[in-house]
């Protein structure tokens, strides 16, 4: 809804940078929220620093709810 988005949705998108620096801080930040991957959320699979290197989509559940780590938006990297 900020940039106009005809849709609702209830997840939280973060576009990121794949430059090394940051996907330490990315790491970081998603042990910190209890991160894993929500498309077997049975098996609570967490995200590997390469997982997040690649771009990419990374659809996670957190304690606070959805979360959607977007190394590229098109076919344009971050």
């Amino acid at each position: 809804m900020v940039q106009g988005a005809p849709v609702m949705t209830l997840d939280l998108d973060v576009p990121y940078s794949t430059e090394p620096s940051n996907l330490a801080r990315l790491m970081s930040a998603g042990e910190d929220l209890g991160a894993y991957y929500r498309t077997q959320p049975e098996r609570q699979l967490k995200s590997q620093i390469s997982h997040l290197a690649a771009g990419g989509y990374n659809l996670l559940s957190t304690r606070f709810g959805p979360l959607d780590r977007l190394g590229f938006i098109g076919n344009s990297r971050i």
